[in-house]
């Protein structure tokens, strides 16, 4: 029988007189006050009795750790928030601790997630661009505002919409699709349809009004614009003609504040007035593809695309285009060998997206289709143009010249593409095999060379000179860096020493040769020139100061080679077999889950690296992050500004670019 005191003044009521006072608090018989603010039970603190700090342990069958609180060691039971993942809690993350999982293990391209509240993943960080099937079925016809996407597909035959109050899927055959005001129409041969959240209410015009419907278009306000011959009806409520005319008028559009355009065929387009159909436009070529908005419209035709803005025509890109397509503020024009360029802000970038293009008009996608249906969504992740046949592939050396223009080495020649992908440029055709690659400028670069049977050289071309050829006594020079005063640097080995030489301007090579090293990579920045190796089985780092070169650090910890050597403000950055090795602030650290053999960047932040059957890795000032590729063998790694070229990513030469916005 409990024993209580009741105290009529004061207090309304009764209070135990076994409970023990602590702070604010009163703990029931059995108790213990800790610290003045916590009350815990005996089985709490034997359950740690034992056991060390942050040892597992558990009571009353939920799960915790071992923690000391004001001298009292007690298990502490786990919760979010705690900065500990916990797997009883099925926690993803918990606050600072670190965790594994990447923005490739949730479906993105590249980056790191972030911790939510609630101990989950936040995928907001991540990014996701290039190509991502939407429907995978064969689709004939696509409209978007945005918000609301419907698409017709064919086997099997069917309509699918979605988003706003859609969420629509029924089985029927869609030729063309439209929207506008909030209502969406579908053509079906010679039918028109309303879509409804409900389903397709047949809205086709009667034969007094339009003999049959070949091509419809919907104006911004929600009203069908159908075309039968050059006869025009609308459809808003009901259906009434507001236009006949003569001949075959092609196609119907509406744009530019919901004027209403005919291409007639061949170059002409013309625009309904009051006083009848009157000439809009005439371009040089046969039309192919016309996109209308609020602003403006853009042309494809059989010798350019471009755009049609008060009154005036001006080319945006010469070449022959099949299809259009306007997302946000940027243009997309397919052209007829298949890839497509990307006009935003007087610039034109490439990429091969599949299939015809449909804009959205809300937000910068972009859909494509013809077989599966496919977003593409902000960055480009495109083919470059494949090198000429014949000639060899990548051969592990890149280099980005100071023009900005992505330089390669095949295994039989050197190129150079333009920012575009659009087209290679020979470069140089030497006799041996190319080997490594540094550029300057197109008429200042050097490389090393090395094939079975044949002496192994650096060659230096500076600007107007004729190649010059440093042979010499190396069994490989892997590594080649062109300095910008013109002192030509190598590395490399010779039995089992290493082997680094220096040529400036026009003298002979100067050689070191480090004992038991073998020297991979070779790079500098302003007066400071690193190479890359391994010395006695450790990876190593070497410098090159008042002539003299000296170790600058071993990674004693682990064996294997630097093969990738990047320097890029005061931070070095050392990728190889065996991890990534990166010094920054004083201090050297080791993650041996990065690993390569070609590194680049363009700031401490910006470092990306990837080599043979690994992943492409981004280094963004914090933390690793990997990206999704489409590599089936090695791939090599040259970043500037704009773009991230990863030649070997895909089946052809593959460059990333930068959303400049």
């Amino acid at each position: 029988m409990l024993r209580t005191a009741c105290v009529a003044l004061l207090l309304a009521g009764c209070v135990e007189a076994d409970l023990v006072p602590c702070g604010a608090l009163s703990c029931p018989s059995g108790q213990q006050c800790v610290d003045g603010a916590r009350c815990v039970t005996q089985h709490s603190i034997d359950e740690c009795a034992d056991r060390t700090i942050g040892e597992a342990c558990s009571v009353d069958n939920l799960a915790g750790r071992c923690a000391d609180l004001a001298g009292v060691r007690l298990c502490e039971p786990a919760t979010c928030g705690d900065s500990v993942i916990d797997p009883p809690l099925h926690e993803a993350c918990d606050g600072a601790a670190p965790f594994a999982a990447q923005c490739v293990d949730l479906g993105y391209d590249l980056g790191r997630p972030a911790c939510a509240a609630d101990c989950e993943l936040d995928a907001s960080p991540c990014t996701r661009f290039g190509w991502e099937t939407v429907i995978d079925a064969q689709v004939a016809a696509l409209w978007t505002d945005g918000t609301v996407l419907a698409a017709g597909t064919r086997s099997p035959a069917r309509l699918e919409v979605h988003g706003g109050a859609f969420d629509l899927g029924i089985a029927m055959t869609v030729d063309q699709l439209g929207g506008g005001g909030g209502r969406v129409f579908a053509r079906s041969g010679v039918r028109v349809f309303e879509v409804t959240p409900a389903g397709v209410v047949d809205v086709t015009p009667p034969a007094a009004i339009l003999n049959r419907v070949t091509t419809m278009a919907v104006t911004s306000d929600g009203n069908v614009l159908a075309l039968d011959g050059c006869s025009i009806a609308r459809f808003a409520m009901s259906w009434a003609r507001i236009a006949t005319e003569p001949g075959n008028c092609g196609t119907i559009h509406t744009g530019l504040g919901g004027r209403i355009f005919v291409h007639t065929g061949g170059s002409v387009v013309q625009e309904l007035t009051p006083g009848g159909f009157a000439p809009a436009f005439n371009v040089d070529a046969s039309i192919i593809a016309l996109r209308f908005t609020d602003t403006a419209a853009y042309i494809a035709t059989s010798g350019s695309l471009s755009r049609w803005q008060n009154g005036r025509i001006d080319t945006l890109a010469p070449g022959e285009f099949r299809d259009l397509a306007v997302a946000g503020d940027a243009v997309y024009a397919r052209r007829a060998d298949g890839t497509a360029v990307r006009w935003r802000a007087g610039q034109i970038d490439g990429f091969a997206p599949p299939g015809a293009l449909l804009g959205d008009d809300g937000k910068s996608t972009l859909y494509a289709f013809g077989g599966p249906l496919s977003r593409f969504s902000g960055a480009a992740f495109g083919d470059l143009a494949p090198l000429p046949g014949g000639l060899g592939e990548v051969a592990g050396a890149s280099s980005i010249g100071d023009d900005g223009i992505l330089y390669a080495a095949t295994t039989k020649a050197i190129w150079a593409i333009d920012p575009t992908g659009s087209a290679w440029r020979l470069v140089n055709a030497p006799s041996t095999r190319p080997r490594a690659l540094s550029v300057r400028t197109p008429t200042a670069y050097a490389f090393s060379t090395h094939d079975e049977g044949t002496i192994v050289a650096a060659v230096v071309r500076r600007h107007l000179q004729n190649d010059l050829t440093y042979a010499t006594d190396a069994e490989d020079l892997p590594g080649v860096y062109l300095a910008p005063d013109g002192t030509t640097y190598a590395a490399g080995w010779k039995g089992a020493d290493g082997w680094l030489g220096r040529a400036p301007l026009l003298d002979t090579m100067l050689v070191t040769r480090p004992p038991e090293c073998a020297f991979h990579a070779i790079t500098g920045a302003g007066t400071r020139v690193l190479a890359g190796g391994t010395c006695h089985g450790a990876p190593s780092i070497w410098e090159l100061s008042a002539g003299a070169w000296t170790e600058l650090h071993r990674a004693t910890s682990i064996a294997g080679t630097v093969r990738g050597l990047l320097l890029v403000g005061d931070e070095i950055f050392a990728t190889g077999d065996e991890g990534t090795l990166h010094f920054a602030r004083g201090a050297w650290t080791l993650d041996p889950s990065v690993r390569g053999s070609t590194i680049s960047g363009t700031a401490p932040d910006d470092v990306w690296l990837s080599g043979s059957f690994v992943p492409v890795q981004r280094w963004d000032g914090r933390a690793w992050s990997k990206m999704t590729t489409r590599a089936l063998g090695p791939i090599v790694v040259a970043a500037d500004a704009r773009r991230v070229y990863l030649p070997g990513a895909a089946k052809d030469h593959v460059s990333l670019l930068r959303d400049p916005r």
